[in-house]
């Protein structure tokens, strides 16, 4: 049972903490983590899937994987994601489909995004990183580009809606991401800190429109950008900000939800900003689940740093159980845990077949 009782031990603070996991089996480092810390959260990605063994196979080691992940946890319900969006935002080995990315499929948005969740969860997979609600408005962005759904507004709020009613028919958890918007940036956030200079009524003409387009929808999760709005705070990035995540997600855009970071071992943060920083501004900023997709020890380092604070004063417990409530709420949705297993050819053949017709569609 989860349950609100930070303490120094880090694992009661482990529901603020989603993590990578190092390979197809776990290792030491993952061992150590999942049973110190107790994270809310997994994330599945490339290296977590023998890329060249048969399906039938890949799949029998990613079900043994999850299975240690639950019992070294002692979780009985946890967050497992993945980064999915199609293109070059895709981690499953064959056969599971290959779509095009999103500025190809946007047209058939929402028949997509079912066939992805129901790929997905066949994996045990039960969030989804996606839809992409930034706006491809600056043509120099190194980052987004075509993982954004179009560079017209109201076309992107429109496929934002069709791409959440899909996963939501499909059971599976969806993640807004990157608020308040990674389109006009120039700078890729994996290696340096962007900065975009608008004003809050410029986001609020353009940027922010997807995302209440997304809430509006029921998306689950909003994920936060690493990206610098000196006009409204000239010392922190979106996600360690406790101007912008109040003021314009819960305030303005009336959001409730649970708000996880974008990877916090992405240079855009390690470059700047130490643990410690990362501990006394997330939570206070209105993060409940901080990602760390690169190094997930550093979790257990910002767990006791959060426990310091805490002890010392400078950490609201109100504010704490704010957030656990949140996440409880997030947790209630989850649909019951699913063991990853094979799916039928003919399901599989119909998504082929979607693909195949997106891709002549866009030619």
């Amino acid at each position: 049972m989860i349950s609100f009782s930070p303490t120094s031990d880090p694992s009661s603070f482990g529901h603020h903490f989603h993590v990578r996991l190092n390979g197809i089996t776990l290792d030491d480092t993952d061992k150590k983590v999942l049973e110190t810390l107790r994270p809310i959260g997994v994330q599945i990605t490339d290296h977590n899937f023998d890329q060249e063994a048969p399906y039938e196979k890949w799949i029998e080691k990613l079900s043994s994987l999850l299975d240690g992940v639950y019992a070294r946890t002692g979780r009985e319900k946890m967050l497992v994601s993945i980064d999915h969006e199609g293109g070059r935002v895709h981690r499953p080995p064959p056969p599971l489909t290959h779509f095009p990315s999103p500025a190809s499929y946007q047209a058939r948005a929402y028949e997509v995004a079912k066939c992805m969740a129901t790929e997905l969860l066949s994996l045990g997979i039960n969030l989804t990183f996606s839809p992409v609600c930034d706006i491809h408005s600056n043509p120099d962005n190194p980052v987004i580009g075509n993982r954004s759904f179009h560079s017209d507004t109201e076309t992107v709020c429109q496929r934002v809606r069709e791409y959440i009613q899909g996963a939501k028919e499909s059971s599976i958890l969806t993640c807004a991401k990157h608020f308040p918007g990674h389109g006009d940036t120039a700078v890729d956030s994996h290696l340096e800190l962007p900065s975009v200079e608008h004003t809050k009524e410029a986001l609020q003409s353009r940027e922010l429109l997807p995302f209440r387009a997304a809430i509006d929808s029921g998306v689950d999760m909003v994920m936060t950008a690493h990206v610098m709005i000196p006009h409204l705070d000239p010392k922190f990035p979106a996600t360690l900000s406790s101007t912008i995540l109040p003021a314009l997600l819960r305030q303005e855009l009336q959001y409730e939800g649970v708000i996880i970071t974008d990877d916090l071992d992405m240079k855009a943060i390690t470059k700047h900003f130490s643990e410690t920083v990362i501990a006394q501004q997330t939570l206070p900023a209105g993060c409940d689940i901080l990602l760390f997709n690169h190094e997930p020890i550093r979790a257990t380092k910002v767990a006791k740093e959060l426990y310091r604070l805490l002890d010392a004063g400078s950490l609201n417990e109100s504010l704490l159980r704010k957030s656990f409530e949140r996440i409880l709420k997030l947790l209630e949705k989850l649909p019951d845990k699913q063991a990853p297993s094979v799916l039928a050819q003919e399901l599989l053949r119909q998504n082929e077949a979607l693909r195949a017709d997106i891709s002549k569609e866009t030619q």
